[in-house]
C-alpha cells in the first residue's frame, strides 16, 4: 500500500469501530473527529518522511479534546482541554505499511483510545458537575499530572464558576516547585510583569498564568 492508501484504510477502519459514538474520519486532515455541542474529540494521525511502500509507513497518533464555548466578556473560547502524544507519552509509533501491520496497529490503538479519550465523552456531556471537584484537584482530565494534563482555568470558570477556577489555580500553584511558585505568585499579584515569568517555564505554566490574569483571579497569599 502507498502511504495515502494506508492512512485511508486506517482511518476508515477506526471510523467503523467508533461510528456508534459519532466519530467520522476526515480524509483531508487525517483526523477521526467527533463533534457534540461545544466539544470536539480528535484522534489525530500523521506521518514522517522516508516512508517506503509496502515496507515502512510510519503512523503517529495524538489524542485531543477541545472546547469551543465562548468565555464571557472576552473574545476567547475555552480551547484545549486534553492532549496526549502517544509517541512522547507512551513511546508508541506504528508501521501501517501492510494490512497485517495495520491490523496490529488498530489492535494496539483501540484500547488506548477507549481508556484515554472515550471516558471523557460521558464526563463532559452527561454530568460534568459530578467531576468538577476532581478536576479542581488534578487539573482538567489528566489521569496523572503531566500526562494529558491541561489545567484550563477558562473551562473551570465558564462551566462551573469563578470560585472553581480560583480553587483550581490554587491547587496548580501549590503543585509547583517553590521558586517557580513564588515567581508565579509575584506575576499574578502584579509585583512583576508577565514577561518576567521564570524562564524556561512550561507551556502549561504560561497558559495558566495568562488565563488567570485574563480572568482576574487571585494568587494564594496575594
Amino acid at each position: 500500500m502507498t502511504s495515502t492508501e494506508a492512512f485511508h484504510l486506517f482511518g476508515s477502519t477506526l471510523q467503523e469501530r467508533y461510528k456508534a459514538l459519532g466519530f467520522k474520519y476526515r480524509k483531508s486532515d487525517k483526523v477521526l473527529l467527533r463533534r457534540s455541542g461545544d466539544f470536539e474529540y480528535l484522534v489525530i494521525m500523521y506521518s514522517t518522511r522516508g516512508n517506503k511502500e509496502g515496507v515502512e509507513v510510519s503512523l503517529h497518533v495524538d489524542l485531543a479534546i477541545k472546547c469551543w464555548r465562548p468565555v464571557p466578556d472576552t473574545d476567547r473560547t475555552v480551547g484545549q482541554l486534553f492532549y496526549v502524544r502517544l509517541l512522547t507519552d507512551e513511546h508508541v509509533v506504528y508501521n501501517i505499511a501492510t494490512e497485517a501491520l495495520l491490523a496490529q496497529a488498530i489492535a494496539d490503538l483501540v484500547p488506548r483510545i477507549d481508556t484515554l479519550l472515550v471516558p471523557f465523552i460521558a464526563q463532559l456531556e452527561d454530568d460534568p458537575q459530578a467531576h468538577a471537584d476532581t478536576w479542581v484537584r488534578e487539573g482538567c482530565f489528566g489521569g496523572r499530572k503531566g500526562y494529558g494534563f491541561v489545567t484550563n482555568l477558562l473551562f473551570m470558570s465558564t462551566c462551573f464558576g469563578r470560585q472553581q477556577a480560583q480553587d483550581t489555580l490554587h491547587h496548580f500553584i501549590h503543585s509547583l516547585a517553590p521558586a517557580v511558585r513564588e515567581n508565579m505568585v509575584d506575576v499574578l499579584a502584579g509585583r512583576k510583569p508577565e514577561s518576567e515569568l521564570v524562564r524556561p517555564s512550561s507551556d502549561a505554566i504560561r497558559k495558566v498564568c495568562s488565563d488567570a490574569l485574563l480572568l482576574g483571579l487571585q494568587a494564594p497569599g496575594a
